[in-house]
Parts: C-alpha cells; structure tokens; sequence
C-alpha cells in the first residue's frame, strides 16, 4: 500500500471514530433531555427517538423544539449548572456538522482532483488506448485490472506492466444508480447513500492501478431515447432513401446534431474530448448485471453522429462489448452496426465467456480424454452435460464440435453426449430450433430428469463407468458443488480405472463462493492425485470464475486488429484475423480479412443474407484458431497457451514441427490434392488431420443448422456437407490448407524460415 493511500485509511479510521463517538455523545444528551421532558415515556421509546435524533446531528436537524425550556431547567439543576447542558448539545451539533462538512469537503475535493486530471488527460495526455467502463460492478473492475497489468490471477513483471499502463487509460463513469437521485430529491437516507456510493466506488477503482480516471454522469441512459429500428435504422431500409434522409431520421429520436452529443448532454464532455483527441482506439464496457439496460445503453449509444458513417474518424477503432443473452434479438445489434466499419460490436455474458475459457484452455480440450494414434482416435468420448440452462446450452456445441475426430475407417470416432435437466420438455424445441443440424442424432441425447432423483441416479450408475467428461450447471453453486462431491464419490465407487480420464467441471456463479469451492476441489483433488496420469487435470474442476473470464485474452479474442499493429493479445494463440490472413497467404490468394467484409457490406440489396454468409465465414475462422491445440494434440506437438517463436523451440521439435510444415506446403502447392502414398508418414499425418478438419467443419455447420446435401454460400450451389471421399481435391485442398495455417500461426517465423530455406535452394 502506497503512503496516500495508507493515509487516507488512516484519515477515514479517525473521522469514523470521531462520528461514533459524537453520536454516542448526543444518544446520551438526546435521552436525558427527552427524559426530563416527558418521565412517562417509554424507555425503550426515548431510546429509539434518541438515536434517530442523534443521528439527524450530522444533517444539521436538532430536536431541541422538543425538549422545553423546563426541561432544560431541570436539567440544569438535577444534573450541571444552568446552561452547561445547552452548552454541550450545542458543541455536539456543532461537532456533528463539522464531521459532515470534513467529509464533504473530502469527497468534494477528490471530484475536484478527478476533474483537473481527467482534463489535463484530454487535452495534454498522451494518447492511448481507451478503455470506458458503464459500470463499477466487480466484472467491470476484474477487466480494468487486467487491461491494466494488475490482474492477481496472471501477475506480470513490473516492465510489462509499466508498458500496459503506459498504453492504456481507463476511465469508469458512475451513472446515477437510483432514480430519487436523478430526480433531485435530497434526504438523510439519500445522503448517506451518496457517501456509502462514492466510498464504494472509489474503493472498486482504487484496485485497478494508478491512472485509472473516474467521471461521474448527470444523467443515465435511460432518459435518452434509442432510434426507433423498425423505420429508422439505416441497415435495415431497402426503400432506396438518399443517405443524407436517412441519417436525418437515424437523428431525431435524440436530436444528435454532433458527434458525441450524447456524452455532452450526460455531462461527460471530458470524456468526449478524451476520445477525439487522445485515443488511439476506443473500447466501451456495458457490463452492468442488468442486461436489459445494457442493450438499452447500447442502442442510444449508437444513435449518437459519431456512429454514423458519414461522420465517424475513420482512423479510429472502436469496440463496444455489451453484456446480454446471445439470443436472436441482442445478436441483432452486432448486424445494426455492421456497416460502420470501425465500429464493432460485441454482445457476450458470463455463460459464452466461460464456455470459451474451457475452450481456451488446452488440458480441458476433449482431444485429452481420448487414444490417438497417428492422428486417429481410437476410443470412445463419452461426456454428459448437468443443467441445461444458457451455459448447458453453449457447452454442448463445444463438446459436440471439438469431440470430432477421425477414427478408424475414415469416419467420425465413437461418442456419445448426453444433457440432462429437469424441465428438458421446455428446453428441447427451442434448443433443436436453433440446431436444426443436431435433431435425430443417435449420439446426442436431451433427458428430462430430475436432478438428485432415483431416475438420475440410475442414469449414472449405467454411464459413470463410461463418462469422460462431466459439466454441472445449475445457477446454484451450493446444489452444483454438492453434486460435483457426490459423482466424485459415486465415481470412486464404481470405476475401475482410479478416475484417470474422467473430470467434472463445475461451473461458478458467485464471486464471493470462488475460494470455497476450489478449496472443496483442491480437498478432493489431491486423493487422486498419484493415481491420475501425467497431464491430467483434477477431477474436480471450477469454471467461470469472474477474474478468469473478464480479461482482455477472452473479451478481446474476436476484436478486429488494425493494419499497422496487433493488439495486445494477438499473441494469444493468435485470433481469427490473423488466422484468415495467413490462410490467405498460404493459399495464394489476394485480399485479407477486411477486403471480405467491405465486399460482403458492398451487397445493400441483401444485407442481411450477405452478413448471414460473412457471419458463417468469420465464426470458422474463430472457430479454426480455436482449435489448434487440438490439432496440435493430434499432431503429437505439445499444446500451448500461447503461440510460440520458432527459434525458440528445442532442436527435436523444431525439425518436428518444420518437416510437418515444409511436407503440408509441398503438397499445398499441387493444384489438386493428390493421393498420399502409404509409406510417407509426415503426408498420411497431414491427410488425417486434413479429413479431422473437415469432419469438425461439417460439425460446426450441424450446430448452425446446416445437414448433409444442404446447399450454402453466395451463390446457393455450395455442397460440401459430404464426406470427405466425395469431396473434389481441390475441396479437399483447402482443408490441408487450414492445417499449413495452424501450423503457420502457432509456430511464429515457421513460415520466414521455410522462405529462407527455399530462397538458398
């Protein structure tokens, strides 16, 4: 702890002891007078009445109207001399007021400190990166700390800090929060709150670090109107409207006449200022655990001129990442600002974010419960899914997609999924209407079954000897822990291999149970621990954890990166941008991932069928980075966190991993893809990986709704939902390709090196 801040502990102890001790005070004086004044009362009355009159001292409020001179009189004779209790009540309401004035006065003069920061800030500061928090809830303070190097769970060394500090600013807007405050109206109970606020607050961004700026709103966004997107939206007309109409009526629902009048009119006019003049690019956070606001946030923030085409700096990009359910309806404001090709838009919840944290962590991948040999799996996966609400649902396309592997025969490897939840009747339709792709799957089984019934318990006698891979959700951490702790034990019973290739992922929902529950995982974790095999993960696992999955390497995964630089997590097992372009190169082919969505937004006719296709384009491109560490897994290359140089590898995995290469490129650059001649192992490797590519690509389509023989694409002719034996080469070409860019992108300068080497040749 700083010396400021040890200070202003030490100044805030004192005025709280004093303000105890001055209200102790006037209890004592306010029960005498109220006493003297009326014998008959009840105690327990003059007590109660005391203590809120006492109270009252700090807002300037005396009840002396009702304690009469007699009474001050007769106190005066029983208890002191005349006038020396009149005197002391009069010192403490004086001492009461003071403690006010003392706090006031330091809650003024830190706003006054935040104010001539945040200006000097927006108009001598040297540009950043900015990064605008909605909130001051812990999720938004989790994700500050980690912009900010502070992250406890991923300690940096001082200098990357410093550099993180040095290129990113943060600043938190604290909205009104109670609409009595927007409405003016002032009471105790308000004040109160105002103080026991802004000590909140303060406290919450204290943690994020030095520099961190804090504004405050006139007003929220609920007194602002969002644009009308029936009529008004300008993505959504096809009546053939000038531009100039159109952006008139995007207007009006606010009467946005300049950019960034939005924040001008909530009396954030710094921070607008911040934003043109001294920010590279701009990120804003709606993450306020009320996602109706959020989206709300959302549309009026995009009705201001700045997010308009025709008026935004180009030069600048900018995210916005809302919190709300990926549903049809939230998913439609990241299609409303399409068009405005520096503006992104991010809708995400904690449910997505930690799904993708499993997805994102190798030993949680399913390639690690499975026998592979030569890239083929051999044995069966078998994972069961506990809870089918928003995390049970996104979970099981992730087990369903990464599950799909190339097993003997050259079709998909044995699996079996089933989810289970007690109201499964209700949740089915609309879950099979979403994945039209996954109905009538024999392998694939929704169960309504009641959680900790006989039923339930019968069920998992017969699969518990089978189960690799088990995920409770239920949105109670006490009911998902204790059930975790029983199939622990229901396990330990009847398998017979000690647990080895079994985990059950438990998923948290409270940030104040965090610590109680890993303890619990941590208990049971070390009884299996000799018996497990070497790079096995616990067989209790907690997931979802706020810290892990609020930070830059999951909010900032599918974020565009600029032209002339990367942003600070493209080291990150690269991103989908990256991926694309590498792809790109590889193949020989012109234009990157930017020339697609310009050409894809080109299509006004048909907008939405052409972001339908974009969308689809750009999820595998997602969705291929992040499947490399099963790739890589199947390969027999070590998973990684992180992309790793090239000249940084040992010498046996370096010639490893560029024989695997330098045969993918010979054969990539054949026209056709040719028939692998059974004696070339590095080529039979690359072929099974390139049918493990396509086989995980028809997977991720059945997830879309796509079948087999159903026609996709541009141009609605496209049929590659086949196997891959019907495939055309040149079909079956661009799946090797996908593998040369997994290789390409994991193992950074691979590709400068194999150039070098061929150049010398």
């Amino acid at each position: 702890m700083t010396s400021s801040k040890r200070n202003n502990s030490i100044g805030t102890l004192v005025l709280k002891v004093m303000a105890v001790v001055i209200w102790a005070a006037g209890l004592a004086f306010y029960i005498i007078g109220f006493h003297n004044a009326d014998p008959s009362e009840n105690i327990l009355t003059t007590i109660l009445r005391s203590a809120l009159s006492a109270a009252e001292m700090f807002v300037g409020h005396s009840s002396l109207g009702e304690i009469s001179l007699e009474a001050h009189a007769n106190t005066a004779t029983h208890w002191h001399p005349k006038g020396f209790y009149l005197f002391c009540f009069i010192l403490i309401h004086v001492s009461a007021v003071v403690i006010t004035i003392i706090v006031a006065l330091r809650t003024l003069m830190r706003r006054v400190w935040r104010f001539i920061t945040l200006f000097c800030q927006a108009h001598m500061g040297k540009k950043k990166s900015l990064h605008v928090f909605f909130s001051t809830n812990k999720a938004s303070v989790l994700m500050a700390k980690d912009i900010m190097g502070c992250s406890a769970l991923s300690p940096l060394s001082a200098k990357e800090k410093a550099r993180r500090q040095e290129e990113n600013r943060v600043v938190f807007v604290s909205l009104p929060h109670t609409e009595q405050r927007e409405k003016g109206e002032s009471t105790f109970s308000t004040l109160i709150g105002l103080f026991s606020y802004n000590r909140h607050v303060l406290d919450s961004i204290s943690e994020v670090g030095k520099g961190t700026l804090l504004i405050r709103a006139n007003q929220g966004f609920s007194s602002f109107k969002a644009a009308d997107k029936r009529t008004d939206d300008p993505l959504v007309m096809g009546d053939g409207k000038a531009k100039s109409d159109i952006k008139q009526q995007f207007l009006n629902p606010n009467h946005f006449d300049h950019p960034f009048d939005l924040f001008r009119r909530m009396g954030l006019r710094l921070l607008a200022e911040l934003i043109t003049k001294r920010s590279t690019d701009v990120r804003l956070y709606l993450l306020s655990e009320n996602e109706q606001r959020n989206v709300q946030a959302l549309d009026v923030i995009s009705s201001d001129p700045f997010f308009y085409p025709e008026c935004s700096e180009k030069s600048m990009h900018m995210s916005i990442y809302c919190q709300a359910q990926q549903d049809d309806l939230n998913m439609f404001e990241e299609i409303r600002l399409l068009e405005k090709s520096n503006i992104e838009v991010h809708v995400l919840n904690a449910s997505s974010l930690s799904v993708l944290y499993l997805q994102r962590q190798p030993e949680c991948l399913p390639v690690n419960y499975v026998d592979i040999e030569q890239g083929r799996v051999t044995s069966e996966f078998r994972a069961m899914v506990i809870g089918f609400g928003e995390t049970g649902q996104t979970l099981l396309p992730f087990l369903y997609e990464h599950s799909t592997f190339l097993g003997r025969g050259n079709e998909r490897s044995p699996y079996h999924i089933t989810a289970i939840d007690s109201h499964m009747d209700e949740l089915r339709g609309s879950f099979l209407m979403q994945h039209p792709g996954l109905a009538d799957n024999p392998n694939l089984e929704l169960e309504q079954v009641e959680i900790g019934s006989k039923e339930f318990w019968t069920l998992m006698e017969r699969e518990i000897g089978k189960l690799n891979y088990v995920t409770i959700a239920l949105g109670d951490d006490h009911k998902s822990m204790s059930l975790a702790v029983a199939l622990y034990k229901f396990a330990m019973r009847l398998r017979d291999n000690n647990l080895s290739r079994f985990t059950i992922y438990v998923r948290s929902y409270e940030h104040d149970n965090e610590c109680h529950m890993n303890s619990v995982a941590q208990h049971y974790n070390r009884f299996n621990h000799a018996k497990r095999q070497k790079g096995e993960i616990g067989n209790i696992v907690i997931f979802g954890e706020l810290d892990e999955i609020y930070c830059c390497n999951l909010m900032h995964m599918r974020d565009e990166v600029r032209r002339e630089q990367k942003t600070q997590n493209a080291s990150q097992m690269g991103n989908a941008i990256q991926f694309y372009n590498t792809y790109q190169h590889a193949a020989g082919y012109e234009g990157d991932w930017f020339d697609r969505r310009r050409d894809a937004m080109r299509e006004e006719d048909e907008l939405i069928v052409s972001y339908d296709e974009l969308n689809r384009k750009e999820q595998q491109d997602f969705a291929n980075c992040l499947h490399i560490n099963t790739k890589l897994r199947l390969m027999g290359l070590p998973a990684s966190r992180t992309t790793q140089p090239f000249s940084t590898l040992s010498n046996e995995l370096k010639e490893q991993v560029y024989g695997l290469f330098c045969r993918a490129c010979e054969i990539a650059s054949q026209t056709n893809y040719p028939q692998q001649p059974a004696d070339d192992e590095a080529a039979l490797l690359l072929d099974t990986l390139s049918q493990t590519e396509h086989l995980r690509w028809m997977a991720a389509h059945e997830i879309c709704g796509f079948t087999e023989g159903m026609t996709y694409g541009e141009n609605k002719g496209k049929n590659n939902m086949k196997p891959w034996q019907e495939l055309l080469p040149k079909v079956q070409r661009y799946d090797l390709l996908v593998v040369l860019t997994t290789l390409a992108v994991q193992y950074e300068g691979v590709t400068d090196e194999y150039e070098s080497r061929h150049r010398k040749a």
